[in-house]
């Protein structure tokens, strides 16, 4: 029997590991210049390219007759760029989920401006895809997916869907998944990770098998 046909989108566009999150120096946002105020405790430092680029995404999206996907491939936000809430350092992975939402909160509130126009894209039509990297591992969480989704603005089914249990995200000829996978030092338990999210959810002591160990190269 074969199987049957799906629709592709007119035009899908793909990026990866936009690392959004770390304190910006000295109090700065993402208007700053780089170049003279230093980077802080992050990774990008170019947001507002990023909010020009999605912005033209939209605009390309309502010009074209037919259907516009995104892909941000990983790392959409660096949970790992965070300082833990009441501690000093930074932590492997949040396993509070309370907690993981509100540092996603404060990223959020931090970059208000990029979220503002992914939830701008999501509106136009554009559907938003979102694979799981090794530095958002709480992004799987149930809890942080639906705050996301709820900032977004998500009013259509399937508007946003998540990959964040390993498996590759196919359109028509063009797989995709987030390098991590082949590096040692970064690849994702996820058949833990699967088995702490459903301990976790029904609120149960967690066993020794639902024990999560995030990536040595995150630790």
């Amino acid at each position: 029997m074969s199987r049957p046909k799906i629709a592709l989108p007119n035009e899908l566009f793909i990026i990866s590991d936009l690392h959004i999150g770390g304190e910006y120096p000295n109090g700065l946002d993402h208007n700053a210049d780089p170049e003279l105020s230093g980077r802080g405790f992050r990774i990008n430092t170019h947001v507002k390219d990023l909010i020009d680029f999605i912005s033209e995404v939209r605009d390309r999206a309502l010009r074209i007759r037919g259907t516009t996907e995104l892909v941000i491939n990983g790392d959409l936000v660096d949970f790992l760029a965070e300082k833990a809430v009441g501690e000093h350092g930074w932590r492997a992975f949040i396993e509070d989920e309370d907690e993981a939402v509100a540092t996603l909160e404060r990223i959020v509130d931090r970059d208000c401006g990029f979220f503002d126009a992914l939830a701008a894209l999501i509106e136009s039509g554009v559907s938003l895809t979102l694979l799981l990297g090794n530095h958002d591992i709480e992004m799987s969480l149930p809890a942080v997916r639906s705050y996301l989704r709820a900032r977004l603005g998500v009013k259509r089914f399937g508007a946003v869907q998540f990959i964040y249990d390993g498996e590759a995200y196919v359109v028509g000829d063009t797989l995709i998944e987030h390098g991590n996978r082949y590096d040692g030092w970064n690849a994702v338990d996820y058949d833990s990770l699967r088995r702490y999210r459903s301990e976790s959810s029904r609120r149960l002591p967690l066993s020794p098998e639902a024990e999560f160990d995030p990536p040595v190269g995150s630790q």
